[in-house]
């Protein structure tokens, strides 16, 4: 059964607070060289990191960290990923 959303829920912030702010930073700006490109999802002129949901963040990071060819961003995004997973699972099921 389906409930109801609230994608403001921050995810798995443990995971984002253990992952250095420049590399965060890092992530976004691969997200908007590279896929944004391609895929023009998100009104960049109105968006701000700071007041979107932790959810779309999080999935826009692990987009751009598929970017990048070292291991440890292989890595973030797929941590990235599986919390974005967790989050849409808990939030949108109900047990």
């Amino acid at each position: 059964m389906i409930g109801n959303p609230d994608l403001s829920i921050p995810i798995d912030q443990q995971l984002v607070h253990n992952i250095d702010m420049m590399l965060q930073i890092t992530y976004m700006e691969q997200y908007w060289q590279h896929f944004h490109q391609v895929f023009p999802i998100i009104h960049r002129p109105t968006f701000l990191r700071t007041e979107t949901s932790a959810l779309v963040a999080t999935a826009m990071m692990a987009i751009g960290a598929q970017y990048m060819d070292t291991a440890s961003s292989q890595q973030h995004a797929k941590y990235f990923y599986e919390s974005c997973m967790k989050h849409i699972v808990s939030t949108f099921l109900v047990h």
